[in-house]
């Protein structure tokens, strides 16, 4: 270990000592990451830990502080003996092509040492100087709770010293007294002392002392109210309680109700409190007295200081902006300052850079209850651009590079759009491969130049395009049961070909919804020795690809329920999945399970247990690319109010992205199915069907979250044609029929929490 050290120091050293010239030799960049001797620590936990990544450069002061962060989570779970060291060293590469070539590889050793275990939690309470009545009425009820606070700490006697855990366990307990009506409970001090153990295993054991300090114990009530309900006025306190009570908690919650009254147009509104006290059981009862007054109205708004917009164009634009008791001409002080500045800001969008809101007032309006609101503002003088100058733009015409950008000589100057512009410009530039594409002087004061009053401005923009950069290689880390091939298949770049933005966010999205990676990162690192050309490092961490599932329930239609799931999805490395799941029940609604005719003559058998069991299998890029291939066979036994039934079905289906620009899916299956049917009240019921059919669907889904929309439009449709030659049964009757079903969906978003959902559904059929 120390030699292993000293080689790192040595490397670590040539690396920081060298100089520009020499970069290149010097600079060692990490290919692998390597965790040995942490059993503690989840992967994540470690992730998150490291300052350094996979492709960063070594250095020393990344490296010394991931090994403190790794000390730190060590020791908070209650490891306090960990050491954690660190190595350098260069190996030879396993998944490269030429033998020749080497790994860098960092690897931090950790030895997690014996864990520092808790003897005893003991919780002590810190109360007011009471009288000797108080006290006794205190132990008693601290006697009562005390069991339940020690088991919401959490950690028990024998449990390691978890810092986490201990900290849930304060706010769980801080919790439990807030419940019970206590202010400004907190946990004071927290001591560990060394445990007197003989007979427990080796190691550090300690005694946890939690000192508490309760606060008071208060209780609210309210009178006068009729506007806001208790339960509201419950809530306010309760938002303010999870916020934090102070010193002053009784006059911060008046000043919380009387603001919820203005907020709501009762600008009048009066809260006034009382206090009770109760020693003998050291409780305080707080009364808040309300007189709620009337909402004041808005009789007219008028607008003064305008030369420019007239008081027409200024009053559509503030209602358009404002609130909705604004709109609906209510009162409310904050919300009328919030559409004034809106208003401001629209005047400076429209070329007006020095507008500012002077000041705002109303004046009583000899009609009660309302008010007329008189707005000063300033325009100022209008800012209209003279020239626009860019140098050094090339991939883009000037004409794309105005709209962009929301300028043109001789208009007026919106300098939010401008701002805006400026950075879809960028991301316009990354979306073509220009990753380094930069403004020389966007921080500058030379960027818009202002004369003669602000009345005219100069734009200038100094542009440095970069390289449009290519994919020279892509490099895939992480992977031990996926084949390499079911990655590249996903990535929408290329060796050789420009790099665009969005293809690397694609690219991602397409990984994670595969469903065998936990985590997935992709890099870009630059290659020295190819300028224009960026390297890809995509870091890969395979999660768990199998599920077992299963329960027990009942249901009063179903009688007893066993069901259970079992999947695969990563079979033969490639992501294929197999699945199979399967219900079974026992009814006992017998009179259900036997069948009665019109004239009350029982058919059939008893209640009996009834299954459903499915096997099903994914083959995704079956053909011709992203094809999905799903067969999938079921078979299942039910009873119906008429008749039971044994249902056999086969299915294989073909399923693929028609079009890249929308989410439209085209389908292509083929059934076959067997139902025999038993026990039917009608004795021409009993038979046996074969159904063969093939059936062509299509899929359009333009909604904003297909789990749980709130826009956008679902549509789908599909063809259903049976037939003999399909395998339908041609004795003793031949099943042929066709059959078209379409369905569309439509969600409109109606503000934050509202959804009008609509749904149209149609079909016909045909027996041939």
């Amino acid at each position: 270990m120390r030699f292993s050290f000293l080689l790192f120091l040595f490397m670590t050293s040539s690396v920081f000592g060298s100089n520009a010239k020499d970069s290149k030799l010097a600079r060692f960049e990490i290919d692998r990451i390597e965790i040995l001797g942490a059993s503690v620590l989840d992967q994540s936990a470690i992730e998150n830990a490291l300052e350094i990544e996979v492709g960063d450069a070594l250095e020393r002061v990344k490296i010394e502080r991931s090994s403190n962060n790794l000390q730190n989570i060590y020791r908070s779970k209650g490891y306090e003996e960990v050491q954690i060291s660190s190595e350098f060293v260069r190996v030879k590469a396993s998944n490269r092509k030429s033998t020749n070539e080497v790994e860098n590889v960092l690897r931090f050793r950790v030895k997690e040492g014996i864990p520092t275990r808790i003897s005893e939690i003991k919780l002590i309470p810190r109360i007011k100087n009471s009288s000797e009545n108080e006290v006794l009425h205190f132990q008693k009820y601290w006697k009562n709770i005390e069991n339940h606070l020690l088991s919401l700490v959490g950690s028990v006697q024998g449990n390691i010293l978890d810092q986490e855990k201990i900290s849930a366990g304060k706010r769980a307990v801080l919790d439990f007294f807030a419940s019970e009506e206590y202010v400004g409970a907190f946990v004071d001090d927290i001591r560990a002392i060394p445990a007197n153990v003989q007979s427990k295993e080796k190691g550090k054991w300690i005694d946890l002392e939690i000192y508490i300090d309760l606060g008071d114990r208060v209780s609210f009530g309210f009178r006068g109210n009729s506007i806001l309900s208790r339960g509201q006025l419950t809530t306010l306190v309760e938002d303010q309680r999870q916020a934090g009570f102070g010193k002053d908690y009784v006059n911060a919650i008046r000043v919380r109700i009387e603001d919820e009254y203005r907020s709501m147009g009762y600008n009048e509104a009066k809260v006034a409190f009382y206090t009770f006290e109760n020693k003998n059981t050291q409780e305080r009862h707080i009364t808040y007295e309300i007189s709620e007054g009337s909402r004041i109205g808005i009789e007219d708004i008028f607008f003064d200081g305008n030369i420019v917009f007239t008081g027409e164009v200024l009053l559509k634009n503030f209602t358009d902006l404002s609130s909705f008791l604004v709109q609906k001409k209510i009162y409310v002080e904050k919300e009328i300052e919030k559409s004034a500045e809106r208003l401001i800001e629209w005047i400076k969008s429209q070329g007006y850079l020095s507008a500012k809101l002077v000041t705002i007032s109303y004046i009583t309006s000899p009609k009660k209850n309302a008010v007329h609101l008189v707005i000063y503002l300033y325009e100022g003088e209008q800012t209209i651009v003279q020239s626009i100058e860019m140098r050094g733009l090339k991939e883009f015409s000037l004409d794309e590079a105005y709209r962009v950008l929301g300028v043109k000589e001789g208009e007026p100057l919106n300098l939010f759009r401008f701002n805006e512009g400026l950075e879809t410009l960028k991301s316009m530039y990354r979306e073509r491969g220009y990753f380094g594409i930069s403004f020389l002087n966007e921080n500058k004061e030379n960027v818009v130049k202002y004369f003669q009053e602000n009345r005219f401005s100069n734009i200038f923009l100094e542009i440095d395009e970069g390289f449009k950069y290519k994919v020279n290689r892509i490099e895939i880390d992480g992977l031990t049961k996926t084949h390499e091939m079911v990655v590249k298949r996903e990535l929408s770049f290329v060796e050789g070909a420009v790099l665009e933005e969005s293809q690397l966010t694609e690219s991602e999205s397409r990984l994670r919804k595969l469903g065998i990676f936990s985590s997935v990162s992709i890099r870009l690192t630059e290659d020295d020795s190819k300028p224009g050309y960026k390297n890809i490092r995509i870091g890969l961490q395979e999660g768990t690809p199998g599920i077992i599932a299963g329960g027990v329930g009942y249901r009063n239609d179903l009688g007893i329920r066993v069901f259970g799931q079992s999947a695969y999805t990563n079979l033969w490395r490639r992501n294929h999945t197999l699945s199979f799941n399967v219900n079974v029940n026992r009814r006992f609604d017998h009179e259900f399970c036997r069948n009665t005719d019109n004239f009350g003559v029982a058919h059939g058998g008893d209640c009996y247990t009834e299954y459903h069991a499915e096997l099903g299998y994914y083959w995704p890029w079956f053909v011709l690319g992203e094809t999905i291939f799903r067969p999938k066979f079921f078979v299942e036994n039910t009873q119906f109010l008429g008749f039971d039934a044994v249902t056999k079905s086969l299915s294989l289906g073909l399923e693929r992205k028609l079009l890249k620009s929308i989410n439209l899916v085209g389908g292509l299956s083929y059934s076959l199915e067997e139902t025999e049917q038993e026990n039917a009240q009608a004795s021409i019921d009993n038979q046996k069907l074969l159904i063969g059919s093939i059936t062509p669907t299509l899929r359009l889904d333009l909604r904003d979250n297909s789990l749980a929309p709130t826009s956008g439009l679902f549509s789908s449709a599909s063809f259903d044609y049976a037939s003999p030659s399909l395998l339908s049964q041609g004795d003793p009757f031949p099943i042929a029929f066709t059959r078209f079903q379409w369905r569309t969906d439509r969600y409109i978003s109606f503000g934050k929490n509202i959804v009008f959902y609509l749904s149209f559904r149609t079909g016909f059929e045909k027996n041939l």
